[in-house]
Protein backbone atom coordinates (compact mmCIF):
# COMPACT_ATOMS: atom_id res chain seq x y z
CA UNK A 1 0.00 0.00 0.00
CA UNK A 2 2.51 2.68 0.69
CA UNK A 3 4.64 1.87 -2.06
CA UNK A 4 1.15 2.37 -4.45
CA UNK A 5 0.79 5.59 -2.68
CA UNK A 6 4.46 6.86 -3.44
CA UNK A 7 3.50 5.72 -7.11
CA UNK A 8 0.58 7.70 -7.01
CA UNK A 9 2.78 10.83 -5.69
CA UNK A 10 5.03 10.29 -8.34
CA UNK A 11 2.91 10.60 -11.02
CA UNK A 12 0.89 13.46 -10.00
CA UNK A 13 3.75 15.92 -9.38
CA UNK A 14 4.90 14.85 -13.01
CA UNK A 15 1.45 15.19 -14.64
CA UNK A 16 1.94 18.54 -15.26
CA UNK A 17 4.81 18.00 -17.15
CA UNK A 18 3.06 15.35 -19.10
CA UNK A 19 -0.38 17.47 -19.72
CA UNK A 20 0.22 19.91 -22.64
CA UNK A 21 -0.65 23.15 -22.59
CA UNK A 22 -3.01 24.48 -25.07
CA UNK A 23 -1.34 27.80 -27.16
CA UNK A 24 -3.51 30.75 -26.02
CA UNK A 25 -4.80 33.40 -28.54
CA UNK A 26 -2.57 36.86 -28.45
CA UNK A 27 -5.38 39.24 -27.86
CA UNK A 28 -4.00 42.19 -29.72
CA UNK A 29 -6.93 45.02 -29.11
CA UNK A 30 -9.32 45.26 -27.36
CA UNK A 31 -12.37 48.52 -27.19
CA UNK A 32 -15.50 48.75 -25.13
CA UNK A 33 -15.50 52.70 -25.59
CA UNK A 34 -15.44 53.53 -22.20
CA UNK A 35 -12.91 56.22 -22.68
CA UNK A 36 -16.08 57.66 -23.82
CA UNK A 37 -13.87 59.48 -26.96
CA UNK A 38 -12.18 57.90 -30.24
CA UNK A 39 -9.15 60.54 -30.57
CA UNK A 40 -7.69 58.91 -27.55
CA UNK A 41 -4.65 55.90 -27.75
CA UNK A 42 -6.97 53.57 -28.62
CA UNK A 43 -7.73 54.76 -32.13
CA UNK A 44 -5.67 55.56 -35.48
CA UNK A 45 -7.89 57.13 -37.20
CA UNK A 46 -11.31 58.87 -36.33
CA UNK A 47 -12.91 60.06 -39.28
CA UNK A 48 -15.26 61.72 -36.89
CA UNK A 49 -17.66 62.51 -35.22
CA UNK A 50 -18.29 58.75 -34.31
CA UNK A 51 -21.18 59.33 -31.55
CA UNK A 52 -20.23 57.18 -28.41
CA UNK A 53 -23.50 57.33 -26.57
CA UNK A 54 -24.90 55.89 -23.22
CA UNK A 55 -28.15 55.31 -24.18
CA UNK A 56 -27.71 51.67 -25.32
CA UNK A 57 -24.74 49.74 -24.69
CA UNK A 58 -23.74 46.18 -24.83
CA UNK A 59 -21.14 46.52 -21.55
CA UNK A 60 -20.28 49.24 -18.96
CA UNK A 61 -21.02 52.64 -19.79
CA UNK A 62 -21.00 53.20 -23.43
CA UNK A 63 -20.52 51.90 -26.36
CA UNK A 64 -20.50 53.79 -30.56
CA UNK A 65 -23.14 54.65 -33.18
CA UNK A 66 -23.86 54.68 -36.26
CA UNK A 67 -25.86 56.44 -38.75
CA UNK A 68 -27.57 55.02 -41.89
CA UNK A 69 -25.41 55.61 -44.61
CA UNK A 70 -22.87 57.37 -42.16
CA UNK A 71 -19.58 58.22 -43.68
CA UNK A 72 -17.83 57.82 -40.13
CA UNK A 73 -15.85 54.95 -39.11
CA UNK A 74 -12.84 54.10 -36.71
CA UNK A 75 -9.87 52.40 -37.87
CA UNK A 76 -6.95 50.80 -35.73
CA UNK A 77 -3.85 49.58 -37.11
CA UNK A 78 -1.06 46.65 -36.22
CA UNK A 79 2.20 47.92 -35.64
CA UNK A 80 3.53 45.89 -38.40
CA UNK A 81 1.77 44.45 -41.78
CA UNK A 82 1.80 40.72 -41.48
CA UNK A 83 1.61 38.13 -44.69
CA UNK A 84 0.37 34.93 -42.94
CA UNK A 85 -1.51 33.58 -39.79
CA UNK A 86 -4.46 33.62 -38.60
CA UNK A 87 -6.42 36.60 -36.86
CA UNK A 88 -9.93 36.66 -35.13
CA UNK A 89 -12.31 39.43 -34.66
CA UNK A 90 -15.15 40.26 -32.93
CA UNK A 91 -17.47 42.90 -32.45
CA UNK A 92 -21.00 43.17 -30.82
CA UNK A 93 -23.82 44.89 -32.80
CA UNK A 94 -27.26 45.85 -32.57
CA UNK A 95 -28.89 47.31 -35.95
CA UNK A 96 -32.10 49.55 -35.77
CA UNK A 97 -33.18 49.75 -39.00
CA UNK A 98 -33.21 47.80 -42.65
CA UNK A 99 -30.76 49.60 -44.79
CA UNK A 100 -32.11 50.01 -48.19
CA UNK A 101 -28.84 48.78 -49.74
CA UNK A 102 -25.47 47.37 -48.26
CA UNK A 103 -24.02 49.17 -45.25
CA UNK A 104 -20.48 48.75 -43.85
CA UNK A 105 -19.90 46.90 -40.61
CA UNK A 106 -16.81 46.28 -40.60
CA UNK A 107 -13.33 45.31 -42.40
CA UNK A 108 -9.58 44.63 -43.08
CA UNK A 109 -6.92 45.55 -45.26
CA UNK A 110 -3.88 47.45 -46.11
CA UNK A 111 -2.65 50.19 -44.33
CA UNK A 112 -5.61 52.46 -44.88
CA UNK A 113 -7.48 50.69 -47.40
CA UNK A 114 -10.26 48.11 -46.76
CA UNK A 115 -9.35 45.93 -49.51
CA UNK A 116 -8.79 41.98 -48.02
CA UNK A 117 -12.74 41.47 -46.67
CA UNK A 118 -15.50 43.14 -45.04
CA UNK A 119 -18.61 42.16 -43.48
CA UNK A 120 -21.22 44.38 -44.50
CA UNK A 121 -25.60 44.40 -43.40
CA UNK A 122 -27.73 44.14 -46.73
CA UNK A 123 -31.02 45.19 -47.37
CA UNK A 124 -32.33 42.32 -45.39
CA UNK A 125 -30.72 42.73 -42.54
CA UNK A 126 -28.53 39.54 -43.76
CA UNK A 127 -24.08 40.10 -42.68
CA UNK A 128 -22.38 39.58 -45.88
CA UNK A 129 -18.95 38.44 -46.12
CA UNK A 130 -17.17 39.38 -49.05
CA UNK A 131 -13.78 38.23 -49.90
CA UNK A 132 -11.81 41.38 -52.29
CA UNK A 133 -8.44 40.16 -53.13
CA UNK A 134 -9.51 37.83 -56.13
CA UNK A 135 -11.75 39.10 -59.47
CA UNK A 136 -14.12 39.38 -59.34
CA UNK A 137 -15.27 39.32 -55.51
CA UNK A 138 -16.78 36.38 -53.80
CA UNK A 139 -19.46 37.37 -51.80
CA UNK A 140 -21.41 34.84 -49.23
CA UNK A 141 -25.00 36.07 -47.39
CA UNK A 142 -25.49 34.99 -43.57
CA UNK A 143 -28.15 34.52 -41.15
CA UNK A 144 -30.14 38.24 -40.94
CA UNK A 145 -30.38 40.12 -37.78
CA UNK A 146 -32.79 40.72 -35.55
CA UNK A 147 -33.63 44.75 -35.02
CA UNK A 148 -33.06 46.36 -31.85
CA UNK A 149 -31.19 42.93 -30.59
CA UNK A 150 -27.47 42.67 -29.83
CA UNK A 151 -25.68 40.10 -31.53
CA UNK A 152 -22.37 38.49 -31.80
CA UNK A 153 -20.34 38.58 -35.02
CA UNK A 154 -16.77 36.64 -35.58
CA UNK A 155 -14.55 36.16 -38.19
CA UNK A 156 -11.63 34.43 -38.27
CA UNK A 157 -8.99 35.17 -40.84
CA UNK A 158 -6.72 32.41 -42.24
CA UNK A 159 -4.17 34.33 -44.26
CA UNK A 160 -2.62 33.07 -47.35
CA UNK A 161 -2.36 34.01 -51.45
CA UNK A 162 -3.49 30.31 -52.24
CA UNK A 163 -5.66 28.59 -49.30
CA UNK A 164 -7.05 31.48 -47.12
CA UNK A 165 -10.39 31.00 -45.35
CA UNK A 166 -12.61 33.76 -43.99
CA UNK A 167 -15.39 32.01 -41.53
CA UNK A 168 -17.69 33.92 -39.82
CA UNK A 169 -20.52 32.97 -36.90
CA UNK A 170 -22.88 34.78 -35.87
CA UNK A 171 -24.68 35.09 -31.82
CA UNK A 172 -27.74 36.29 -30.74
CA UNK A 173 -28.13 37.77 -27.47
CA UNK A 174 -30.79 37.36 -25.08
CA UNK A 175 -29.96 38.60 -21.85
CA UNK A 176 -26.73 36.94 -20.81
CA UNK A 177 -27.76 34.10 -22.95
CA UNK A 178 -25.81 34.21 -26.47
CA UNK A 179 -26.88 31.20 -29.02
CA UNK A 180 -25.70 30.76 -32.10
CA UNK A 181 -28.00 31.23 -35.11
CA UNK A 182 -29.16 29.05 -37.73
CA UNK A 183 -26.95 29.48 -40.71
CA UNK A 184 -23.94 30.04 -38.91
CA UNK A 185 -20.71 29.75 -39.51
CA UNK A 186 -20.69 30.44 -42.85
CA UNK A 187 -18.13 32.26 -45.34
CA UNK A 188 -15.30 31.36 -48.03
CA UNK A 189 -13.37 28.12 -47.54
CA UNK A 190 -13.20 24.39 -47.06
CA UNK A 191 -14.56 23.88 -43.70
CA UNK A 192 -18.18 22.93 -42.05
CA UNK A 193 -19.95 25.82 -43.64
CA UNK A 194 -18.15 27.09 -45.77
CA UNK A 195 -18.30 27.55 -49.85
CA UNK A 196 -16.17 24.76 -50.03
CA UNK A 197 -13.24 26.63 -51.57
CA UNK A 198 -10.72 27.79 -49.99
CA UNK A 199 -8.84 31.25 -52.03
CA UNK A 200 -6.38 33.81 -52.06
CA UNK A 201 -7.60 36.37 -48.80
CA UNK A 202 -4.22 38.12 -49.13
CA UNK A 203 -3.92 42.06 -50.50
CA UNK A 204 -0.50 42.15 -50.25
CA UNK A 205 -0.62 42.25 -46.63
CA UNK A 206 -2.75 42.76 -44.10
CA UNK A 207 -2.57 45.63 -41.52
CA UNK A 208 -6.15 48.10 -40.76
CA UNK A 209 -8.89 46.77 -38.97
CA UNK A 210 -11.68 49.75 -40.10
CA UNK A 211 -15.36 49.94 -38.38
CA UNK A 212 -18.16 51.45 -39.62
CA UNK A 213 -17.96 53.10 -43.46
CA UNK A 214 -15.63 50.72 -45.10
CA UNK A 215 -15.93 51.88 -48.34
CA UNK A 216 -19.02 49.34 -49.92
CA UNK A 217 -20.11 52.74 -51.11
CA UNK A 218 -23.25 52.66 -49.33
CA UNK A 219 -21.43 54.09 -46.00
CA UNK A 220 -22.18 52.89 -42.34
CA UNK A 221 -24.85 50.38 -41.01
CA UNK A 222 -27.47 52.04 -39.11
CA UNK A 223 -26.98 51.09 -35.18
CA UNK A 224 -25.11 50.81 -32.20
CA UNK A 225 -21.52 48.82 -32.11
CA UNK A 226 -19.63 47.72 -28.48
CA UNK A 227 -17.02 45.47 -27.42
CA UNK A 228 -14.62 45.08 -30.23
CA UNK A 229 -11.86 42.94 -29.74
CA UNK A 230 -9.10 41.43 -32.03
CA UNK A 231 -6.66 38.58 -31.84
CA UNK A 232 -3.85 36.56 -33.07
CA UNK A 233 -3.74 32.65 -32.79
CA UNK A 234 -0.22 32.70 -32.21
CA UNK A 235 0.11 28.94 -33.49
CA UNK A 236 -1.00 30.39 -36.70
CA UNK A 237 -3.18 27.42 -37.90
CA UNK A 238 -6.36 26.57 -38.78
CA UNK A 239 -7.02 24.68 -35.53
CA UNK A 240 -6.22 26.96 -33.34
CA UNK A 241 -8.41 29.59 -35.15
CA UNK A 242 -11.23 26.90 -35.36
CA UNK A 243 -10.96 26.11 -31.36
CA UNK A 244 -11.62 29.90 -30.77
CA UNK A 245 -14.54 29.33 -32.27
CA UNK A 246 -17.08 27.54 -29.42
CA UNK A 247 -20.40 27.77 -29.29
CA UNK A 248 -20.73 29.38 -26.17
CA UNK A 249 -18.95 32.88 -25.18
CA UNK A 250 -15.21 32.17 -25.10
CA UNK A 251 -11.86 33.65 -25.73
CA UNK A 252 -12.75 37.15 -27.10
CA UNK A 253 -14.91 37.74 -24.62
CA UNK A 254 -14.50 40.22 -22.17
Amino acid sequence: MVLLSRYLVAFLLVWPVLTPTPTAAARLFTCGFEENNTTGTNWATDSGPVTIQTTTVHSGTYAAQFTNGGTTFLRRSLSAAVTSGTYSTRVYVRPTATPLGARGMFAVGRNAASDAWQVRLSNTRAVVIVNLVPAPDTTVTGPVLALNTWSRIEVRHLISDTVGQIEVRVFELSGTTETEVAGSPFGIGNFTGGNGTDEDTLPTDIRTWSFGDVGTGGGSYPGEMDDIAIQNDTDGTATQGAACFESAPRALRG
